[in-house]
């Protein structure tokens, strides 16, 4: 999704950032709705979702695990994040 997008009623699972940088599930550079979606067990190392502009309404992000600052969503500098009615929970930063 480099220009962002909106995903509605989807689940993003199982996947795998490697070394490559954030976003092992979403990595963005536009802004990104997500609408009764569900992103878990994504591996990287850093966030499952990385991006400048996200609004998640009706969401989950929970069970992601990364080693950077933050493992279930990081923003870009000057970022923003809005969200409503949305559960973000249950993230492990993996250290080593």
């Amino acid at each position: 999704l480099r220009q962002g997008g909106v995903l509605r009623n989807v689940t993003l699972a199982g996947g795998s950032g490697g070394s490559n940088g954030p976003g092992s599930a979403i990595w963005t550079q536009g802004p990104l709705r997500l609408e009764h979606t569900t992103v878990s067990n994504n591996h990287g190392s850093a966030s499952a979702i990385h991006g400048h502009e996200i609004t998640l309404v009706n969401s989950t992000v929970s069970g992601n695990s990364g080693s950077g600052a933050a493992s279930g969503i990081s923003l870009g500098s000057s970022g923003n994040l809005v969200l409503i009615n949305s559960t973000v929970a249950n993230n492990t930063v993996c250290r080593t």
